[in-house]
């Protein structure tokens, strides 16, 4: 049986924040990208993470021409978006760049 992570070959972590979770799925051998607002987390994800692509954007505006089989956005990233209309708008880019059978996992602090 395959595991889930055997599932994914590309992945996309919204709000990457330092890389971490790029990082790891890096290890278990998946093709790891990143995007986050600040230039200087992407500037430590970049060191933490060579391996990995990351861009300086958005989420809000972000979209890819890459498509992605996981899209993740974790530790609250969502939160930091305060205009419900934004939230609608980064599920819908989002669901352009998840590929056919992909996964959007997140979660939001409530």
């Amino acid at each position: 049986m395959k595991k889930v992570i055997d599932l994914i070959g590309v992945q996309m972590d919204l709000g990457c924040g330092t890389g971490v979770l790029c990082r790891i799925l890096q290890g278990e051998g998946i093709e790891a990208a990143g995007m986050d607002f600040s230039s200087g987390m992407i500037a430590i994800a970049r060191e933490n993470c060579p391996e990995s692509h990351f861009d300086v954007a958005d989420m809000t505006t972000y979209r890819p021409e890459k498509q992605f089989d996981l899209v993740t956005c974790t530790g609250d990233a969502i939160n930091h978006i305060p205009d419900l209309a934004d939230v609608e708008r980064i599920f819908r880019n989002v669901y352009a760049y998840t590929a056919p059978g992909g996964r959007f996992v997140f979660d939001i602090l409530n």
